[in-house]
């Protein structure tokens, strides 16, 4: 999970802001283009470029939206006393709502929301957790209290090395470095007004 964040941090936002968004931005007014898709068609000069690059997104976020939903009306159901289809009906309203109410505006404002939810929910999970064994000091002692183990100064080495530590930094290669082509990532390039927003960004 700390590599996914440093990953998502550092390959997905700083960098991405740092060196493609503003020239991809450039790219996309220089060319007229309104999607990502007409981008690339313009700039190879070929209109049938755009057509099958609309259609394939189409059919990937079809696929990639229906397993974010999935998983979010299940976990849903585990916190509201909800069915998993109403849980599931509940997400997709919100979304369309949020989509016709305003463009990039609406997903600021819900990346914001979800960011305050997921800070909430991990706040009430430590707490929680805290609690239910007793406090932070509870917690220590437990954990002072445990015997010396042959692995117990191999930490991050443990999952990190051979196989398993080459299958977790591909992993995070793809969720990161993947986005990159994304075309909901891409079109919020198209709505930066300056080369300081893109600093403010970072």
């Amino acid at each position: 999970l700390q590599l996914m964040t440093l990953g998502n941090v550092w390959l997905v936002c700083w960098i991405v802001y740092k060196y493609i968004a503003w020239p991809t931005r450039l790219v996309q007014k220089r060319l007229g283009a309104k999607t990502p898709a007409e981008m690339i068609a313009k700039g190879y000069g070929s209109p049938g470029l755009a057509r099958y690059q609309g259609s394939l997104s189409g059919i990937l976020l079809i696929i990639y939206c229906s397993a974010v939903f999935k998983g979010g009306a299940l976990m849903l159901t585990s916190a509201v006393p909800l069915g998993e289809n109403q849980a599931l009906a509940l997400l997709v309203s919100i979304v369309a709502l949020s989509v016709l109410w305003g463009g990039l505006r609406a997903v600021l404002f819900t990346e914001a929301l979800q960011g305050l939810i997921m800070t909430v929910g991990v706040l009430m999970l430590l707490t929680g957790a805290l609690r239910h064994v007793g406090g932070l000091g509870a917690v220590m002692d437990g954990l002072a209290a445990l015997p010396p183990t042959a692995q117990a100064n191999n930490g991050f080495l443990s999952v990190s090395s051979g196989a398993e530590g080459m299958n977790l930094f591909f992993v995070m290669l793809v969720l990161s470095v993947g986005m990159w082509s994304q075309p909901q990532i891409m079109q919020r390039h198209f709505a930066l007004k300056s080369r300081e927003e893109a600093r403010r960004i970072i």
